[in-house]
């Protein structure tokens, strides 16, 4: 966490549902970063909150387990809100052109209880309603 004088209270992100933005999106290589989230392939997205510019990192780990689904889940969804084709295991992920294509482009994210950043929500348009996947 960055630096925050004393008597200002650190803003972080409240549980609920957050509009952000991607600042960064990016492959986790470290070894040992890899190994303290128990991944075997690991990415970072840091979004921004729109509304307070307060930033949350959305990790979205593989580690052989059936939480992957999730972890596959939340890419494709960051593909459908660029406007991209998802990847597959004929055409592989491509960091640039996502980052590219969601340069500026709200999205919506839950943040859990704990204050961790969990899904990314799509605004269900025939209803209306978001919902999360």
């Amino acid at each position: 966490m960055p630096y925050v004088p004393p008597g200002v209270p650190a803003s972080t992100f409240s549980p609920g549902i957050h509009e952000v933005v991607l600042v960064e999106f990016k492959l986790i290589t470290s070894a040992g970063t890899l190994g303290k989230l128990g991944a075997r392939v690991a990415y970072k997205a840091v979004c921004k909150s729109l509304k307070t510019a307060v930033e949350i990192d959305l990790l979205i780990k593989y580690n052989g387990s059936k939480g992957d689904y999730y972890s596959g889940l939340n890419i494709d969804l960051l593909h459908l809100v660029a406007g991209l084709e998802a990847p597959t295991s004929e055409t592989p992920l491509d960091i640039t052109a996502l980052v590219t294509h969601l340069s500026g482009v709200p999205f919506l994210l839950e943040v859990n209880d704990r204050g961790y950043a969990n899904s990314i929500i799509l605004p269900e348009a025939s209803t209306g309603t978001e919902e999360a996947f």
